[in-house]
């Protein structure tokens, strides 16, 4: 039984945050604006709340 290939299915999106710069494979915008969240996160907990309640505009979101 063949898998459905879900690579296909995304796409590769720059996601802009003030000075930092993500690169993601999502399926849209909005998983790339978590995912994002999600990085930012990781890499600064300690501006964990401050990254968590960003709205979703001062996300710059564009298809690479």
């Amino acid at each position: 039984m063949m898998q459905p290939n879900d690579s296909t299915s995304r796409t590769v999106f720059q996601v802009q945050v003030g000075h930092f710069n993500l690169t993601l494979l999502c399926r849209d915008q909005a998983e790339a604006i978590r995912l994002a969240r999600r990085r930012l996160c990781d890499e600064f907990p300690r501006l964990w709340e401050m990254v968590h309640n960003l709205s979703t505009d001062r996300f710059r979101v564009f298809a690479a």
